[in-house]
């Protein structure tokens, strides 16, 4: 291990129930970064779900080995983490069940995956995949995406990027919560080696159209396609179950291969810190974490600060004739303070 590598944290799951004994005491936590990180819009829901006996089994035996939690607390050598020093790395952030990631692997066992998602049955099934497939360059991170490339990854560490159908967030209100944003990219640019492939894919078009209008704005990012339009589906890309239900369904899917541009330099500062508050980078000065029920600088109020500025803007209870308009109302005049889940 190197100095600024530490092993994965082993956290406890909360199980339901008076007890609260954890399912997997050695297993993926339910919020792994706690309350050390500040809190921002997420572009994704948390999934715990149902855990076959299977999946459960794997997560025992197999989490020590090759699952982290994504704590945000220490920088993670991939080359010890995959135990050599000159595997290329490549991260998926959202891989479902994981059967189209263990189907890369085996394709190309000279590339490490380091796959992210935050839905246990998932983890449980690529854990289960790659041990009897015998896959050995595979490894599984729990939590949020961002902080692992801010916090977690060093700058230019990584030989690729993939994001396959991440949530549409199909309502104009919660756009903001979508993954493929200006400042996403210049974050992901920090990590992303010049020539790395950055790979995206979706079947909500409206998304594919603002995914391919940010990546074409991006000064990060070149198009691999001379017309600079869609890719056709990759070969290395197997055809996903969730991409058949889509297809099924009539939905075009659109595939987004854009490399990261030589002689192009993104500051750390900026890449750092572009994805605090889901909004625009600031300077480094400017930016910083906080503990839970203080204001951080760039993030906005904490839901402990809003209540103490403006009482009045609180969502009202459950039940309330008014729930959905002073919903409504603090979304509009409070923004950058609503970090609960999605409203359905």
């Amino acid at each position: 291990m190197s100095e600024n590598h530490t092993a994965p944290q082993q956290h406890a799951q909360p199980a339901t129930g008076a007890s609260r004994v954890p399912r997997f005491p050695d297993g993926p936590a339910a919020d792994p970064a706690g309350s050390h990180h500040e809190r921002r819009i997420r572009s994704f829901r948390p999934r715990r779900g149902r855990v076959t006996a299977g999946q459960g089994e794997a997560l025992r035996r197999l989490w020590p080995r090759w699952g982290f939690d994504i704590d945000g607390l220490h920088r993670i050598d991939l080359g010890e983490l995959f135990g050599d020093t000159e595997l290329p790395v490549v991260l998926e952030i959202g891989f479902g069940m994981g059967e189209a990631t263990a189907q890369m692997a085996a394709a190309d066992p000279g590339t490490g995956i380091l796959a992210a998602d935050v839905h246990t049955p998932g983890q449980g099934t690529l854990l289960a995949l790659a041990e009897s497939e015998g896959l050995s360059n595979v490894r599984v991170a729990n939590g949020d995406a961002i902080i692992l490339l801010r916090e977690m990854l060093a700058p230019a560490s990584l030989s690729g990027l993939r994001v396959y159908f991440p949530d549409p967030w199909p309502k104009k209100r919660h756009h903001k919560r979508r993954l493929i944003q200006p400042e996403f990219l210049a974050l992901a640019a920090t990590r992303l080696r010049p020539g790395a492939l950055l790979h995206c894919a979706t079947d909500w078009e409206p998304y594919a159209e603002q995914m391919l209008e940010v990546l074409t704005a991006s000064p990060y990012f070149e198009n691999t396609q001379p017309d600079g339009g869609y890719a056709p589906r990759p070969d290395f890309r197997p055809l996903t179950r969730f991409e058949g239900q889509g297809i099924d369904k009539g939905h075009p899917v659109h595939d987004l291969l854009f490399r990261r541009a030589h002689g192009v330099e993104v500051t750390e500062s900026i890449g750092a810190h572009a994805t605090r508050a889901g909004g625009n980078p600031t300077p480094p000065a400017a930016a910083h974490t906080t503990p839970a029920g203080r204001t951080d600088v760039e993030a906005g109020r904490t839901a402990a600060e809003t209540e103490r500025v403006a009482p009045d803007v609180r969502r009202p209870a459950a039940g309330s004739a008014a729930t959905g308009r002073e919903a409504r109302r603090t979304e509009r005049l409070h923004p950058d303070a609503q970090d609960h889940p999605a409203r359905p």
